[in-house]
């Protein structure tokens, strides 16, 4: 993938100091509010650490990028690179339903228009350029559908029109997301002076967005005074600007927080990526004799090593030694036990560890909700009435979560400063009863 956005710089026609720009700014992990070992979500784990849950779309969007940057279209190499890419997106669609058209796709079909528009010349509808777009468009559709055959499961019910009290606050919230993606801001909850070493950090995160906002800004001027007076505009920057402005205006009218207070920074990766090379093509333009030039691509990259730096530090001392999972095991590995429950929302990252370390016994998370967290989990005893062997019961040392006719049956083995450990020689938990119970309770609630 890194590879694959040099290329695309070459094909810009960057010079040295630009394309280290733009790459420094890509691969800079913006870890400045920390690391979540539970499940984060934050601009290293979706594009190339640990998971990399984005790494496909943003393969696809640099794919766009590279045929958009081209000057023809005639080698044997630029068919195999679009049907490489055009398959890819059909694939993404399939996993991940239509985000990839919200986030790339429809400022592409935006970016078409309005390049007809400066242009004053409907054959751009026609161009190449553009029914490849069209392509991408309706193989990322394509996926969908084939999604919808196999009843792959999609999240698209819980994105909702923003309502009109929503609006202002949703448009912050978006803005904030900006800056929490890149370390500009410190996210919800936490608290650190701007004088001591781990808050003066976040000023590297708010000079890279500051840059990013001005270079955004100015090109967007560029493009107003374009269209005006019907000139001419740099297609790649204008696709770039699209993507920027586009995703701007459908997540604003979009209410994706899940009732979170803060935006979900991942579905702002691809236009942040997009806003890396307009900051590219933004110290390309100014002149060389600049004093504001040459002290700001200093800044710049001060500012990157900054944030590259500390999120190295953060990320280096962030383990999960607190969870005791070594001490959990070694207790669980002293029983004849097949089947160990987790019981307790708290204790489903510890229990997702334990299945991951402990290849030999099958381990079910469950809730204190009555919830089975099988989120990427096997499916093996999700009915565990199938399993009559002994059993391991783990709940919480403070609040154990397992109502108190389950935990009678278990005998306490052993307890440290997270959980108490419980063992039978039988299996009395039946999980199916058990969600059942829960979904009746929270119906009744309702």
């Amino acid at each position: 993938m890194v590879k694959n956005f040099l290329e695309d710089i070459n094909y810009i026609g960057f010079s040295n100091i630009e394309k280290l720009l733009v790459i420094n700014l890509f691969l800079c992990p913006y870890m400045l509010n920390g690391y979540t070992l539970q499940n984060d979500l934050g601009y290293f784990s979706c594009v190339y650490g640990v998971v990399a849950y984005y790494n496909m779309m943003v393969l696809e969007f640099i794919m766009i990028l590279r045929v958009l940057a081209l000057k023809e279209f005639k080698s044997k190499k630029t068919y195999i690179w679009i049907a490489v890419s055009l398959v890819a997106m059909c694939f993404t669609g399939a996993s991940d339903g239509p985000v990839l058209i919200v986030m790339a796709l429809v400022p592409a079909i935006a970016y078409v228009v309005i390049k007809a528009l400066i242009e004053n010349d409907k054959h751009v509808f026609v161009a190449w350029k553009s029914v490849y777009l069209y392509a991408s468009f309706c193989a990322v559709a394509f996926g969908r559908v084939l999604g919808a055959v196999f009843n792959l499961p999609y999240q698209e019910d819980v994105r909702l029109w923003t309502t009109a009290n929503q609006l202002w606050s949703n448009i912050g919230n978006l803005l904030c997301g900006y800056m929490m993606l890149l370390g500009a801001i410190p996210g919800s909850g936490r608290e650190y002076s701007p004088l001591e070493m781990r808050g003066f950090c976040f000023v590297f995160g708010l000079i890279i967005f500051l840059v990013i906002l001005i270079s955004f800004m100015y090109w967007l001027i560029k493009l107003i005074c374009a269209m005006v007076k019907h000139k001419k505009f740099n297609e790649h920057i204008l696709f770039l600007l699209a993507v920027v402005l586009v995703d701007f205006v459908e997540f604003s009218l979009v209410y994706t927080s899940y009732g979170e207070d803060i935006f979900e920074t991942r579905y702002l990766i691809i236009s942040t990526m997009a806003a890396f090379v307009l900051v590219g093509y933004f110290v390309k333009d100014l002149a060389d004799s600049l004093l504001f030039k040459k002290f700001g691509v200093v800044v710049l990259f001060v500012a990157i090593i900054g944030c590259d730096l500390m999120s190295d530090y953060l990320y280096k001392i962030n383990t999960n030694e607190s969870w005791q999972v070594d001490e959990i095991l070694d207790d669980i590995k002293t029983t004849d036990a097949g089947l160990v429950y987790t019981w307790g929302k708290e204790l489903t990252p510890i229990e997702r560890c334990l299945r991951v370390y402990d290849n030999q016994r099958v381990y079910k998370a469950i809730t204190k909700d009555f919830v089975l967290e099988d989120f990427g989990d096997y499916s093996v005893y999700d009915d565990s009435t199938q399993y009559q062997g002994p059993t391991i019961l783990v709940v919480s040392k403070n609040e154990p979560a397992a109502p108190d006719e389950i935990l009678k049956k278990y005998e306490l083995i052993s307890s440290n400063d997270q959980v108490d450990v419980y063992y039978c020689k039988s299996n009395p938990i039946d999980i199916q009863y058990w969600v059942s119970y829960g979904k009746k309770l929270k119906e009744g609630n309702n």
